[in-house]
């Protein structure tokens, strides 16, 4: 059922289809489509899910959560571009966010293209040839598509993407100094949440913020190491995880919740896809771990990975300062080379 098909007029413009994918509760889950000018036929597509630590963050083009190099690499190969929101943390769950990867991916395979028909597109999605680029938080929801989406995508980018080493010390530790202060978020730890899919991340007196103040939230949420209590929605799971060892972690967590954990879903009986990943040596907010794990997960079971590091970074593109990271250009020449590697095997 098509709820909501905004800017059919567009297709002349640079300005996206915006898209009704999902409808949960009243609450309505968008994305953007970008099309390429004179394609035709079957083409791939690029998915993109925002950062933003999943509790903030948007798949429009503004803020800091967008990359619209991913864009224009995207289109400039002749690919569909599609940017996608989910439900954000609290009062939503990492089950949620699953959910909506798969209803997504359902959409995209059974009423996408009848939408890209009635706007005059003069190609259609190839549903097996599309790519999902994870930055940070939408990492973690680009991790889940691989694992458990119908279609499977066909390539993975991890971009400092969270979801491969949650169990890890690094999510269930307190760490000092506290860079966020518990009066910046209190309103959002002591209020009612409301339901979200998607807010523009800023820079505001050096802090990450949004209007909400859930990308303060989340850094408050990492430094007490209490983030698997929101993924989970069982709050006090953090703490008892704590006190084991970090080898007897996985086998603690209730089965109600254990498709939060994309770990926990690596074995050899999956199709999993190709992925990249690319992350920084010196990642604060989210360890290098994520990537390391992951990789050494997939490639004890025969699945391709490759691996880009940057140096340098703490996270993000950009220095503290505005400046870019040393090695992004590389790092993006290195995402697309490899997305086309396996669109177009015979041509790289």
């Amino acid at each position: 059922m098509i709820q909501d098909v905004s800017g059919l007029s567009a297709l002349d413009s640079k300005q996206p289809l915006t898209i009704s994918y999902a409808n949960i509760a009243d609450v309505d889950i968008k994305l953007d489509v970008y099309i390429p000018l004179g394609v035709h036929g079957p083409i791939p597509a690029v998915l993109f899910f925002h950062g933003g630590g999943c509790f903030s963050g948007t798949r429009r083009n503004e803020g800091i959560s967008y990359y619209p190099w991913i864009e224009r690499n995207a289109l400039g190969r002749g690919y569909l571009f599609i940017a996608a929101d989910y439900r954000l943390l609290h009062p939503f769950t990492g089950l949620d966010q699953l959910e909506d990867a798969l209803r997504l991916f359902h959409f995209l395979d059974h009423e996408f293209n009848e939408i890209l028909e009635q706007a005059g597109a003069t190609m259609t999605l190839d549903v097996d040839k599309i790519a999902v680029i994870g930055e940070s938080g939408g990492g973690y929801i680009a991790r889940q598509a691989a694992l458990h989406a119908v279609p499977r995508p066909a390539a993975l980018v991890s971009y400092y993407g969270m979801g491969g080493d949650m169990l890890s010390d690094f999510w269930l530790s307190a760490r000092e100094p506290q860079t966020i202060p518990r009066e910046r978020v209190v309103s959002f730890l002591e209020t009612e949440p409301t339901r979200e899919t998607g807010l523009p991340i800023f820079v505001q007196d050096g802090f990450y913020t949004d209007a909400l103040r859930r990308a303060d939230a989340f850094g408050w949420i990492s430094q007490n190491g209490i983030f698997l209590d929101y993924i989970t929605g069982i709050h006090g799971l953090s703490e008892q995880l704590r006190t084991l060892p970090s080898d007897q972690r996985a086998s603690m967590i209730p089965k109600s919740v254990q498709k939060a954990f994309p770990e926990l879903s690596v074995d050899a009986s999956l199709l999993h896809p190709p992925v990249l990943f690319v992350h920084s040596k010196n990642d604060l907010i989210v360890p290098l771990s994520e990537s390391l794990k992951t990789n050494r997960q997939l490639e004890e079971v025969g699945v391709r990975t490759e691996l880009f590091f940057l140096d340098g970074a703490k996270h993000g593109q950009v220095n503290s300062d505005g400046s870019a990271v040393i090695g992004m250009e590389e790092a993006e020449e290195a995402v697309f080379r490899f997305i086309d590697s396996v669109f177009k095997p015979d041509k790289v």
